[in-house]
């Protein structure tokens, strides 16, 4: 027969156990909350768009200028419609003092650009097309350009370049 201490051995040495298994549990817990509390996210990366163009040949309607648009057929006298948006210099994004987005706002204000260019390019060779300011905020920051494609433009690829951003033109003859 076993002795009352005998009986309490076990049941102590589970308690003991119990008590280790939670301890363990609550100081990894606690180890990687603390972890968590290091971490600290990035903050957030502030950008503003980049300016937009349109470009019609012709009578056609302007369409909209992507990074992966076919390049526009263009011929020497041809009229181009040049239409773009967001010409303006300072960015009005979030800036951020802390993680995320939580700051205050952009210290540099956005103003209309007062001299976007227009130009052809080929090779070498350049051609200005004139230059524009652009319009006020409220109707986003616009430039137009009426032009007509020079006769002295050879057969091949051209950019016409709007500010800062460049419309690939296949010209025939």
């Amino acid at each position: 027969m076993r002795s009352a201490a005998q009986h309490r051995a076990p049941r102590s040495k589970d308690r003991t156990t119990a008590w280790r298994s939670r301890a363990l549990v609550v100081a990894m817990l606690v180890g990687a909350a603390g972890l968590v509390g290091l971490w600290v996210p990035d903050r957030a990366a502030a950008s503003c768009a980049a300016p937009q163009v349109w470009v019609g040949v012709g009578a056609a309607t302007p369409t909209p200028v992507t990074e992966s648009a076919l390049a526009l057929v263009v011929r020497p006298g041809d009229r181009l419609v040049v239409r773009g948006e967001l010409f303006h210099t300072g960015c009005e994004d979030t800036s951020s003092t802390g993680p995320g987005c939580s700051g205050p706002p952009a210290s540099d204000r956005e103003r209309p650009m007062a001299d976007v260019p227009l130009s052809l390019q080929q090779g070498a060779s350049a051609w200005p097309l004139g230059s524009a300011a652009a319009g006020p905020r409220s109707e986003h920051y616009p430039v137009a350009f009426d032009v007509v494609v020079p006769d002295s433009v050879a057969p091949g690829a051209a950019t016409l370049r709007v500010g800062s951003v460049d419309v690939l033109l296949a010209v025939q003859v």
